[in-house]
Formats: C-alpha cells, structure tokens, sequence
C-alpha cells in the first residue's frame, strides 16, 4: 500500500510539472504593445518559456508568437511560470525604416491575470 501511495504523490507531481512554462491554463496575460504611449498596431509579439532572461532577437529562439489587435492589444493564456515577452513592430511616425522593438520578462503564479504594458522603442 505504501508503493501505491508514493506512485499516487509522484503521477500527481509529474502532473502539476508538465503545466508549468507552456500555453494554455488557468493564467492570463493581457498585453499593450507601445511606443512612446502610442498603440503598435499588428505588433509581432514572441514568448520564451522558462526564463525571465533576454533570449535575444533570433525569433527562432521562442516557443511561440502572435499578433496584436489594432490597437496594439494580446492576450496570452498561459500556465504558472516564467516567460520572456519580446515584441517587433512598425510606427510610421518615425523616419525609416520604423522598426520598434523590446521586451519584458515575467513572472506568472498560478490563476493570475497580469495586465503588462509592452514597451518598445527605435533601434538598429
């Protein structure tokens, strides 16, 4: 009966792992791609599970991505874990060749829904 109950602990465990760090759950983030307070309209937006860390701008480097709404909006389901959010986008009000870009990490607990500004800026 004891080996029973230990394998029961241990399925359980195995379990609630395999929902950490992916797409899908109980969790949500709601997303604002911004430059400067203006909305980025159809912004590319990429997800990096299991790190808080910059994976860079190789977009093969993600597990996922997206677009965002007209007004620059996302929302994102996703499990309890640690993500990098990366987001590229044009704003036709800077000269050419109006590319933006940036990201955050975050962290999500489990059942939570983050509301995240997304900004980005003009660079090389």
């Amino acid at each position: 009966m004891r080996v029973f109950g230990m394998l029961q602990t241990a399925l359980f465990c195995l379990l609630i792992s395999c929902n950490k760090n992916q797409l899908g759950g109980n969790s949500k983030i709601n997303l604002q791609v911004v430059h400067h307070g203006k909305a980025i309209s159809g912004a590319r937006v990429y997800i990096k599970f299991k790190t808080l860390t910059f994976p860079g701008t190789d977009t093969l480097l993600y597990d996922a991505s997206f677009s965002a709404n007209q007004e620059g909006q996302l929302e994102i389901k996703a499990y309890q874990g640690s993500y990098y959010i990366w987001s590229s986008g044009l704003d036709f009000s800077l000269p050419p060749p109006y590319k933006v870009f940036g990201g955050i990490p975050v962290q999500l607990r489990y059942n939570e829904e983050l509301n995240q500004i997304l900004p980005v800026s003009e660079g090389d």
